[in-house]
């Protein structure tokens, strides 16, 4: 089976966040391999695919975005899959698990 879900990211954050990763440059104020954002598309069946925004490991590098699924057992969260790392947030990432596909399409809201 296949679910998609949409994310609509707030037009500010959405432009602040594609100027470092259009321009391969570390956020300001977070150090090397952090997570400063973090958006989450829900699916009925208890999975969630999260949208993370990271610093690269190294000085050198940028910031990427990282699609990683998780399976929720009400407990604790297990990743059950990742995709590969993309510049952009206005993307669409489809990742698999359990033979049942995972899409979550990101844009940026058109509300102000």
């Amino acid at each position: 089976m296949k679910y998609t879900r949409h994310i609509f990211i707030p037009a500010e954050e959405f432009d602040t966040y594609e100027y470092y990763l259009k321009n391969g440059l570390h956020i300001d104020g977070c150090g090397r391999d952090e997570v400063p954002y973090i958006h989450s598309a829900i699916f009925p069946n208890d999975i969630i695919m999260e949208i993370k925004v990271c610093n690269a490991d190294t000085d050198e590098g940028g910031a990427f975005i990282d699609p990683v699924l998780f399976q929720d057992n009400k407990k604790w969260c297990q990743e059950v899959a990742c995709g590969d790392v993309t510049d952009s947030l206005d993307d669409t990432w489809i990742l698999e698990y359990n033979g049942d596909e995972y899409e979550t399409i990101s844009k940026r809201s058109q509300v102000q």
